[in-house]
């Protein structure tokens, strides 16, 4: 399954970047702060909290009433739906990947960080929900459970390498090195999502 598997790569894309944003952002805004610095910890809290705009977003902008005109659900409908939801997660995974290279080059300038990193919440999880969706959709109906399932077990596990992975290259090299490291999550998984909206646009 073509479609399932192209869904599962992007979903990993994302989870890269997301759990490593959000279990190291206080320490990446700490360390542009520095010592004594107030409201790292707000501003922490908020650019995680913000996701919830991103997610609000995702959602309105990835389900279409493709039969209010009275036309009942097809396979035509069912392919452009799956192409919407793929190209709202690419937007999502464009827009959290260019965060992970500005907070790169901003991050000796803290009051610039602190915008990117809000940006950077608002899309880092805007796109979560669809990868779930869409593995719904495109999956055998009989394993539908197995494939979500599988979905998470992968997409945690890899969470695992990615938060210890830029914890690493944080301490190792800088955190301005360490939101860098998560920017090939967002590209694969844009890779792997433009994939999947150019297939079901012209199969469906």
């Amino acid at each position: 399954n073509r479609a399932l598997r192209l869904a599962n790569f992007g979903y990993l894309g994302h989870m890269w970047e997301l759990y490593g944003m959000w279990g190291w952002i206080a320490l990446l805004l700490g360390a542009s702060a520095g010592e004594g610095a107030k409201g790292v910890a707000l501003v922490s809290f908020l650019a995680i909290a913000v996701g919830a705009v991103g997610c609000v977003w995702a959602g309105r902008a990835a389900d279409v009433d493709l039969t209010a005109k009275g036309s009942s659900p097809t396979h035509y409908h069912h392919g452009i739906q799956i192409a919407r939801r793929a190209r709202v997660t690419i937007v999502a995974m464009a827009v959290s990947g260019a965060c992970c290279l500005l907070v790169a080059v901003v991050h000796d300038h803290f009051e610039w960080l602190v915008a990117v990193s809000l940006v950077w919440g608002v899309a880092v999880v805007a796109d979560s929900a669809q990868f779930s969706t869409i593995i719904s959709e495109v999956s055998d109906r009989r394993y539908v459970g197995t494939a979500l399932t599988m979905q998470m077990v992968l997409g945690f596990l890899l969470t695992v390498v990615s938060v210890r992975v830029v914890g690493g290259i944080g301490d190792a090299y800088g955190w301005n090195w360490a939101a860098a490291s998560l920017a090939p999550g967002p590209a694969l998984g844009i890779l792997a999502m433009w994939r999947l909206a150019r297939e079901a646009g012209t199969t469906s």
